[in-house]
This record gives C-alpha cells, structure tokens and sequence, in this order.
C-alpha cells in the first residue's frame, strides 16, 4: 500500500518518520481502529509550496516539531485523552491536508467522540488523498471507516469497505476477523463468515481457541440447517 502525494508541503523524509515513529498498539477483543499505515511510501512527493522546506529534508527546520506533535497525538489517543488528541491533530491536519495519516488519525478522534459522520469523512479524505498516486491505496482507511459503517447499520457498505482494504491487503488479519463478524451476526451469510474466520486464524500467531470452537459450532449448525449428518 505505497502512498505518494503529489501536493504535499512536507518532505517526503517526514512522512517515513511519522509512519515508522509511532503507532497506537491495543489489543483488539473484537473491532479496533488501527491509526497508522503499516508501510511507508517509496517514493519521494514534490513540495509546491513557496516557503517549503529545504532541499536537504534532515534539515528542513519544521521537521522535529511535527513528527513531536505526530508523536504526542498517538500517545494521546493511547492514554484516551481524546479532545487534546483532536486538537492536535486537527492542528496537523489543517497544516498539513496533504497526509493523509492526519486525516485518518482524526477519523479515529471522531469517531471515539461519536461523531460518526465526521469520522466517515475524514476516512473518506484519507483514502481521496492516498488515491492521488498509482498504487496509493490506504487499506487502514477502508478498514476504519467498514467499522463506523457497520456501527451505523450500514452493512452492506460496511462489506464493502472490509473488501477493498482485503484487496489492497489481502493478509489484513483484523479485517478478516471485522469482516467475519459482519458476515456472522449482521448478514446471516455464516459460510462467508468461516471462511473469513479460517483466514484469521491461518494469519495469526498461536492457536485461538475461542475463534476455532465458534468455527465448529458455524459449521454444525450449517450441517444442520442442510440437513446433513
């Protein structure tokens, strides 16, 4: 998932290091907003900017107070202190509408205050932004934003979203298991379901115990309903 700018103010050297700096790491029980991508582009955007920075990007003398404020923005979100996230960030975002991890780290900001549409759109411009450039797609961005779909009742688009982020990603582990769910509770589609499940575990570390007992009851009651031994 390469993710180039074409329009971006800040060098291309500041974006590694906010990617690779920081990242909010929470165990997810079921559905958890990821806030960061997981790989950096690898190629170098083009400042337009008339006072940008210099040419020498370690020397660019903005550089070390974003990635300090990108920084305290995550330990932000990790502590839950999310209305001093949200400033920051927003801060980010307006200085900075060409990175698109600003914007996708608001969606996860809104959406833990429940503004719900406000956290679509800023998934939504996260995932614009990276499809400015070939190959740019944002796999984090459709997975965040499948989840606040799916807690609005919207299902359908919900799996929508979980699909494009498995097509950019297809060993997206957390989506698969999202994308489970919603085929398992919310769609009544148990056979999507498994095998989602079954790619979940395959993807994971160790053994889950809980997931394959749920499998084997999927698909008892699939036989069941099948009238099958």
């Amino acid at each position: 998932m390469l993710v180039f700018f074409k329009k971006m103010p800040l060098p291309f050297f500041l974006f590694v290091i906010l990617v690779m700096s920081a990242c909010v790491t929470t165990k997810r029980p079921l559905e958890q907003p990821v806030a960061l991508e997981k790989k950096a582009p690898t190629e170098s955007p083009k400042p337009n900017d008339s006072k940008g920075p210099s040419k020498d990007p370690s020397k660019d003398p903005r550089l070390d107070l974003v990635i300090q404020q990108f920084q305290r923005g995550i330990r932000l979100l990790a502590q839950d202190k999310v209305q001093k996230a949200k400033t920051l960030f927003e801060t980010l975002r307006n200085d900075y509408p060409g990175v698109s991890v600003f914007h996708s780290n608001l969606g996860v900001v809104y959406k833990r205050l429940g503004r719900f549409e406000d956290a679509m759109h800023a998934y939504r411009q996260a995932i614009s932004i990276a499809a400015q450039s070939p190959g740019g797609d944002y796999a984090e961005a459709y997975y965040n934003l499948a989840i606040v779909l799916r807690e609005q009742g919207l299902f359908k688009e919900a799996e929508t979203a979980y699909l494009r982020a498995l097509s950019i990603d297809p060993d997206f582990q957390d989506a698969h298991f999202n994308l489970a769910v919603l085929y398992d509770l919310y769609l009544n589609e148990p056979e999507r379901g498994i095998h989602h499940y079954q790619r979940h575990l395959a993807l994971k570390k160790g053994a889950d115990e809980e997931i394959s007992i749920w499998i084997a009851a999927l698909e008892k009651r699939l036989k069941i309903e099948k009238g099958q031994p």
